[in-house]
């Protein structure tokens, strides 16, 4: 996801949470007392919003990568590792800020096992929900799905995807890499061909180096000048040079 649907997500579920605390005041919330009381209390939605901009920042430097491929467990141990900031985080926060008290372990555990915890099931829902409403978002914007087949010269060289899905190919020799997007994260495959064999079988495709096929829904921005450009990329942390001989609609 990009950062601005992270963002959303995050600020959903914080905002739950910031409401049943202020207006709900479950675990004994109704009878803490303080100077800047709710400006406190309202503080603990940046304990849920600021894990994930983190895990975010986490998962795009490692997933980013050229040579990264993500794998289906990967998702799940990072939604672990997101409970477990956020739960950390509201544990500092309430024991530093909110009672101005020491933290130990044990009482972690209990934040964990009596508060933590039984918030779950309640903002379930609200993130279910937010994750529904971006992914209809996402792909509201997305061009219309044509699934395409790419072969190589070699007969075990075979990649079945949807347009939308193909990033851009890089020729080298007599063999071309074609990067794409599986299951929401980067991955590339090379083929013995060429990068006009490739063209033809990716007609959402345009050239714009004699060594590059890009797919433009999938361009950021064109950067550099009349003589030396590059088109960034939104999946990859990588620019593709765009030779003055051709343009990128």
């Amino acid at each position: 996801m990009s950062l601005k649907q992270i963002i959303w997500i995050s600020s959903i579920i914080a905002g739950q949470i910031w409401f049943i605390i202020l207006f709900l005041e479950p675990s004994g919330t109704d009878q803490y007392e303080a100077s800047y009381r709710n400006l406190r209390l309202s503080g603990y939605v940046l304990c849920i919003i600021l894990p994930f901009l983190l895990i975010h920042m986490i998962e795009s430097w490692l997933f980013n990568k050229r040579d990264s491929i993500r794998r289906a467990y990967h998702g799940l141990l990072f939604k672990i590792l997101l409970v477990l900031l956020i739960l950390s985080s509201g544990y500092l926060y309430k024991g530093l800020i909110v009672n101005e008290s020491a933290v130990t372990l044990p009482d972690f555990v209990d934040f964990v096992l009596l508060i933590g915890l039984p918030y779950i099931p309640l903002v379930l829902p609200a993130a279910v929900l937010a994750n529904h409403l971006v992914n209809r978002i996402k792909s509201r914007d997305m061009p219309e799905a044509r699934e395409i087949v790419l072969r190589g010269r070699n007969q075990d060289e075979y990649l079945r995807l949807e347009e939308p899905e193909f990033i851009y190919a890089e020729a080298a020799q007599n063999y071309v890499t074609i990067h794409f997007m599986e299951n929401s994260s980067p991955q590339k495959v090379t083929f013995r061909s060429t990068l006009k064999e490739i063209q033809k079988q990716v007609p959402v495709a345009e050239q714009v180096h004699r060594s590059y096929l890009v797919n433009p829904c999938h361009v950021k921005c064109i950067e550099g000048n009349s003589r030396k450009r590059f088109a960034k990329l939104i999946h990859l942390n990588r620019s593709i040079p765009v030779s003055s001989s051709y343009s990128l609609k």
